[in-house]
């Protein structure tokens, strides 16, 4: 009887943890279907793909400038931004590098994506927010 009641309970764990798992896999979908949009807005022109990815309203995208004093940081509103997504870019590429969870209410995200003469790496910080990934930091290098 005691070998079966730990039996039971071991059942019951991992049972568990194959169900924590699970929700992480979906979680890690909808963060790359949230990345990839935005990615599908650039490639499309549609801004309202674009805002489906970004927290439109307080996300912001840091913009690193050369300046007569040095580099500077620069900030934009994501919205904003999306609002830019009014033309098809052509002769695109990109991949998810690497998508990392931290307790399935926050995510990182690394996208590399080339067009014809540069290559830029997305940096991403999104939050789940009523049940949705969203972007809300963006920040890039360009080759």
């Amino acid at each position: 009887m005691k070998y079966l009641i730990v039996l039971i309970a071991f059942i019951g764990m991992t049972g568990l943890a194959s169900a924590q798992d699970a929700a992480s896999i979906d979680h890690e979908a909808e963060v790359r279907a949230a990345v990839l949009a935005y990615f599908e807005a650039g490639n499309t022109g549609d801004p309202d793909l674009a805002r489906e990815a970004f927290e439109t309203e307080n996300g912001v995208m840091f913009i690193q400038r050369p300046g007569e004093d040095g580099d500077q940081i620069q900030t934009m509103n994501l919205g904003d931004f999306a609002d830019r997504f009014t033309r098809a870019q052509e002769g695109r590429e990109g991949e998810i590098i690497e998508v990392k969870l931290i307790n399935d209410e926050m995510a990182f995200a690394h996208f590399l994506f080339t067009t014809p003469d540069r290559t830029f790496n997305d940096f991403f910080l999104l939050y789940r927010l009523d049940d949705e990934w969203k972007i809300v930091s963006k920040a890039f290098t360009v080759e």
